[in-house]
């Protein structure tokens, strides 16, 4: 196949054009794996930019080799009977991971370059005919149902359903399933999302992104044993940690006043971390005399300590964390530019807005018309039509996240949040990536970014028991229901995280606290 490059070392590129499964090809198991290939797909004129990516990935031993396919390549050879584009694309992923040839994937393009899946929502208003579409890469993770087959999104077809994928109801609709269309939800890889329309964006996260891991590793050095990294003293926050001030970080929890109460899961969160992490990990909660405030001028004295990953529960908006971290905040701690940048992590709204969000902003629906959305005054009198995949120049929306992983310096290293309202269930999704880098760091000595988030979501629907939802008079239980299809990994999902080796047991489980 034309466009398809494995990359057997850091200097090899060889061709590969690797046949289809057969029709009763062995289904790949769903249980977790070891290393596998690492797949990064991007526009052909982005191929030289990522070059020096795909000859470093290739020498890191998290994954089992790395691919690069165009996205030409994929799209144009697509047999006719795949419904569009994301469909081809994901089709093409399962492939690939039904040969056990992927486990985690790069997808190199914004939602101007890489087609979009757009879940829907039955949500309640009447200008946009109780209809609404959000962007879900968990689409293009989520590759198989139960017993291995494709998982579509698209399992009610009748009427203008079968336009609308991943369709979650009980907002406005109080009949039938909240999972309209039994989406699977348990994703078989780890998917993340380089925000970039070019390619000298793209150059400029693939030097970030090596001098990441090159200066991580220098300054952590090997992975030891269970006190490795710790810097030891007396804890700066209320959760007992090793971080000790002046030294290196690992990480901190901030846990900000106004939005629902969390600070005995932030600790708890802080407490698990803090074992797990290299460096230690700190909590921040709010109206709290032991602790810091998790304001700005915390954020600012955590910013000067280097962590490498920083985690947010609180109001959010496109612009930043409420009361504690923004561009401005950034820019403001004058940080060297030798310091590694962070990997972000909010439960707040609307952080990570990533690409349109019809009918509400303007779109481009599947046929090329233009809307200007309701909240431009359009209103539709019958299902809007679905927006089309690509979301090109002005119906692109964005965030503080991507332009943080977008800079050539400094910023952010990867980002997950929200891309667009979320609620407090998304807490779950938190401590869910917490629990798995505390799985991780005892099973392997080369846990992934992805890894981590890809188990988050598969987490999250034990913990908030997403099969035995139903409607009720409340428009909460479908937020709980597609929490997980909200969020977003903008950043390398092979990214190896910075956890301790440890051969410790785990701990018994405690219970976790479902308030809201």
């Amino acid at each position: 196949m034309p466009g398809l490059a494995f990359v057997a070392g850091a200097s090899a590129l060889a061709l590969s054009c690797a046949a289809p499964p057969a029709a009763n090809a062995a289904v790949a198991p769903r249980q977790d794996q070891g290393p596998r290939p690492h797949l990064v797909i991007a526009p052909e004129r982005f191929r030289e930019a990522l070059a020096p990516y795909l000859a470093w990935r290739a020498g890191t031993p998290q994954n089992d080799g790395v691919v690069f396919a165009s996205l030409e390549s994929i799209l144009g050879d697509a047999p006719p009977s795949d419904r569009d584009s994301p469909e081809r694309l994901k089709r093409f992923l399962f492939d690939r991971w039904r040969r056990g040839a992927l486990g985690t994937c790069l997808l190199v393009g914004d939602g101007d370059t890489i087609p979009v899946r757009f879940m829907t929502l039955d949500r309640s208003d009447a200008a946009a005919a109780n209809w609404a579409f959000y962007p879900s890469d968990l689409y293009y993770a989520d590759l198989a149902e139960a017993d291995g087959e494709f998982e579509s999104w698209n399992g009610r077809r009748d009427d203008f359903h079968d336009r609308y994928f991943g369709e979650v109801h009980g907002e406005s609709n109080k009949s039938g399933p909240i999972n309209a269309d039994a989406c699977d939800l348990d994703p078989e890889i780890a998917v993340g999302r380089w925000p970039v329309s070019n390619a000298d964006d793209a150059a400029a996260i693939v030097r970030k992104t090596i001098e990441w891991e090159q200066s991580t590793g220098a300054r952590f050095g090997a992975r030891g044993g269970a006190d490795a990294g710790h810097a030891g003293g007396e804890p700066t926050a209320t959760n007992g940690g090793s971080a000790a001030p002046d030294t290196p970080l690992g990480g901190a929890i901030f846990a900000v006043g106004g939005w629902v109460d969390v600070r005995s899961r932030a600790r708890a969160i802080s407490t698990t971390l803090d074992r797990a992490l290299v460096g230690g990990c700190l909590a921040f909660v709010h109206d709290d005399d032991a602790s810091p405030a998790p304001d700005v001028e915390t954020m600012k004295r955590s910013l000067a300590r280097a962590p490498l990953l920083l985690l947010h529960s609180g109001h959010g908006q496109p612009w930043g964390w409420e009361h504690c971290l923004s561009e401005a905040v950034i820019d403001g701690a004058n940080l060297p530019e030798s310091l590694p940048p962070p990997i972000l992590f909010s439960a707040g709204c609307s952080t990570a807005e990533w690409s349109a969000l019809p009918p509400y902003t303007a779109y481009l629906d599947e046929s090329g018309a233009e809307h200007r959305g309701t909240t431009a005054g359009e209103r539709f009198e019958s299902p809007p039509p679905p927006p089309g995949p690509i979301q090109p120049g002005s119906f692109d929306r964005s965030s503080f996240s991507e332009r943080l992983v977008r800079r050539p310096r400094g910023g952010a290293i990867a980002v997950i949040g929200c891309s667009t309202g979320s609620q407090p269930c998304a807490i779950s999704l938190l401590e869910g990536f917490v629990d798995a880098c505390d799985e991780l760091s005892r099973e392997t000595a080369t846990p992934t970014l992805g890894e981590a988030w890809r188990r988050a979501v598969r987490d999250y629907r034990r913990r908030e028991r997403l099969d035995s939802l139903v409607p009720t008079e409340s428009w909460y239980p479908p937020s709980i229901f597609f929490q997980g299809m909200k969020f977003v990994l903008l950043g390398d999902p092979s990214l190896r995280l910075p956890l301790q080796r440890r051969a410790d047991p785990a701990p018994p489980a405690a219970p976790r606290s479902l308030e809201r």
